[in-house]
């Protein structure tokens, strides 16, 4: 293991299961949860260096939880994992990086995506980039 911290929000049980066993294998996995506010607090409570979040979970979205985050003066690199078409945010200056990842490329690139972010790159899965 590497030291990466890593916190995962995905409100459907046995996904979460499954995105902690892939990340585990590479990563220190230092909270699961289910929703965004739950994501917020760890966070907040275990400073990850990677946070990997479903793109629409409930309460508020993953875009909405890194918006939220970034207004409390707390900037961690994002890994999107999402079903649906990439959605576009702006990334401001300085601000941490993103990466999107297309739940059918996960075990094959949901490791990869964690190291382009903790790197400082960005990261769009072969699904999204439409190949």
């Amino acid at each position: 293991m590497n030291g990466l911290r890593v916190v995962v929000a995905e409100d459907h049980l046995a996904l979460r299961g499954v995105i902690v066993g892939i990340l585990s294998r590479e990563f220190e996995v230092v909270e699961a949860v289910g929703d965004e506010e739950e994501l917020i607090l760890a966070a907040i409570r275990h400073k990850p260096d990677v946070i990997v979040a479903d793109v629409a979970i409930p309460f508020m979205d993953g875009l909405s939880a890194r918006r939220e985050l970034l207004s409390r003066g707390v900037q961690y690199p994002f890994v999107f994992t999402t079903i649906l078409d990439l959605p576009a945010i702006p990334i401001g200056a300085g601000e941490p990086p993103i990466a999107y990842v297309h739940k059918n490329d996960m075990v094959s690139e949901l490791n990869l995506a964690v190291w382009a972010v903790a790197a400082g790159n960005s990261y769009i899965s072969r699904v999204l980039r439409g190949q």
